[in-house]
């Protein structure tokens, strides 16, 4: 095992002949994630050296094979991860995504288009981290029907895909409201919530780039009005640019029901609200024509 160590370290190409070899028997004392390193090292330059052992009869070879690839692919391997696209091995199927996401090509993403279809739920969740690195546009739809997959994990991976393919656009809340199951729309919002997303949104609120002050404004009166409530209002509180702060609240007083209402005056009442935003939501949502007086008009959610 030192030796093969070694060799990854060196990342010497010499050393591609006893690795394979290794690779090529039905057992080792070595770990294949060992091996799949030390070959991936060696292979740096000349990723085709590894294409045998995508042919190889031993399930454990293809495995270790496409574990390399998945590390230093490009198009010299391509026709052998196609047809490796379609082995009887799910572990197999899964690192050869991982190893098309480094190769940006129509056939790639063709591949990527089927697996993310797999029977096996940790194919399809490669499938879809793939397609999100290559930001292939062309299957915005493809990561929108993933968000209402029965896997859980499926559907994060399919919302981070969505993200990194489609971005924050308000268009994209809208279908995934209006075609997909209310779970498929917690998906999306609970990833964008968990990567920091909804804070990138209200970042956009800065009007010193005008096109991205659009685009977050009509995502944003997109999610309040479908009821994202909990995590936006956490950012009145906690959101360090109070006027952004504040340009928040007004899109809750367009386009929120009574009952958010009710929520956003029991938030100025309680200790953690800033005074300005405090003062901002008294004035506006209590007396009888205060919220005619300021000027704003709530659509019904």
């Amino acid at each position: 095992m030192a030796a093969v160590l070694g060799l990854g370290r060196l990342q010497d190409p010499r050393g591609l002949l006893a690795l394979v070899t290794i690779a090529s028997k039905p057992s080792s004392e070595i770990p294949d994630f060992t091996l799949a390193a030390a070959l991936a090292g060696c292979a740096q330059k000349s990723p085709g050296s590894l294409a045998n052992l995508l042919r190889a009869r031993e399930t454990r070879a293809r495995v270790i094979g496409t574990w390399a690839l998945s590390e230093v692919a490009d198009r010299t391997v391509l026709r052998y991860l196609l047809a490796a696209a379609r082995d009887p091995e799910p572990e197999v199927r899964a690192k050869v995504a991982r190893a098309l996401a480094r190769i940006d090509h129509p056939q790639s993403i063709e591949a990527l288009h089927r697996m993310a279809g797999d029977p096996i739920w940790f194919v399809r969740v490669r499938a879809l981290d793939a397609l999100g690195k290559l930001q292939a546009r062309s299957e915005e739809e493809t990561a929108l029907a993933s968000l209402g997959d029965k896997v859980r994990e499926v559907r994060y991976r399919a919302a981070t895909a969505l993200r990194q393919v489609g971005g924050t656009r308000g268009d994209l809340v809208a279908k995934a409201l209006a075609a997909r199951s209310r779970l498929s729309f917690d998906s999306l919002i609970s990833e964008w919530d968990r990567e920091g997303f909804l804070w990138l949104l209200v970042a956009g609120l800065s009007t010193r780039d005008f096109p991205s002050f659009l685009q977050s404004r009509e995502t944003l009166k997109l999610l309040i009005g479908a009821g994202v409530v909990r995590a936006l209002t956490h950012l009145i509180l906690v959101y360090p640019d109070v006027k952004l702060r504040l340009r928040l609240l007004r899109l809750f007083l367009e386009v929120s029901s009574p009952s958010t209402q009710e929520e956003l005056i029991a938030l100025a009442d309680g200790p953690r609200c800033d005074r300005r935003v405090a003062a901002a939501i008294k004035r506006i949502l209590t007396g009888p024509d205060a919220r005619r007086s300021a000027g704003v008009n709530p659509s019904p959610a």
